[in-house]
């Protein structure tokens, strides 16, 4: 077994490993490896379907389908912070200034018609 000491191919930092058997490494953690990895996929992706409409389309349509989900993903979780302090609130003024605070919120609770 040896150490050695490489430079990352992705960052540029200088790391050193221990060597046991096998290729030597070429990235200083797995997060660079997996940047690098996304970085060729793309890549491969762009040049293999670039002239693509279906694969465009399929793509760009995968790509909303998660950020709606991710969107409402963060609602629901804002919802349910927003709803634990009214939860622990004691009096109406602190209700008030929380849904003063989070003004959507409030318009949607005092006219039902807003949704």
């Amino acid at each position: 077994m040896a150490i050695k000491s490489g430079v990352c191919k992705l960052c540029g930092k200088h790391f050193e490993y221990e060597h046991k058997r096998g290729r030597e490494r070429q990235f200083c953690t797995y997060e660079c490896k997996k940047k690098s990895d996304n970085i060729k996929v793309s890549a491969y992706l762009k040049k293999r379907y670039s002239e693509d409409p279906e694969f465009r389309k399929k793509r760009s349509k995968d790509n909303s389908a998660g950020v709606r989900r991710r969107c409402q993903q963060a609602k629901s979780e804002a919802m349910g912070r927003i709803i634990n302090e009214i939860i622990e609130c004691e009096t109406t003024t602190e209700i008030l200034e929380i849904l003063e605070k989070n003004f959507r919120m409030k318009r949607e609770v005092y006219d039902p018609n807003a949704r």
